[in-house]
């Protein structure tokens, strides 16, 4: 019988808690990444959402004053009342961490909706004290008025 080495006793145990550590942090990465991904496309999907209700909010002073030239303006109060609207019955409070409408815009015929957010990480704490929260999002849609004369 050929007499063993003892000085390599609990070698592979140390190699298999390495990649298992390696593995679980890879884990955490992608399933935190996951959701911030599906988080921010989530809330680009309600952006535009809001943004396409926001633009069809006319300037009635604009329509029936005869001065609207080849397009439509949208009523800024208006657009910002629809985003508004939309948010409370899309309910984008409940649905977001730390929603908060940042700006509605409006240019002549075409409206801009800002949202911020925040997509939760569930191991985010475990890559950065910073995301423990959530990681912070933000989407921006525009939208044209549909209506010409």
């Amino acid at each position: 019988m050929i007499p063993r080495d003892r000085r390599d006793d609990g070698q592979v145990t140390i190699v298999v808690i390495g990649f298992a550590m390696i593995v679980l942090l890879l884990f955490a990465v992608v399933v935190s990444g996951s959701r911030v991904f599906l988080g921010q496309r989530d809330l680009a999907a309600a952006a535009d959402s809001a943004a396409a209700s926001a633009a069809q909010a006319v300037s009635e002073p604009a329509v029936y004053g005869g001065d609207t030239g080849a397009e439509l303006p949208i009523d800024p109060a208006a657009a910002q009342a629809r985003v508004a609207e939309y948010v409370a019955l899309a309910g984008l409070a409940g649905h977001f961490d730390d929603f908060s409408v940042v700006a509605v815009s409006v240019t002549g015929a075409t409206v801009s909706v800002t949202f911020t957010a925040r997509a939760p990480m569930p191991y985010g704490g475990m890559l950065s004290y910073e995301w423990e929260g959530g990681y912070p999002i933000t989407a921006t849609a525009t939208a044209h008025s549909p209506f010409t004369t």
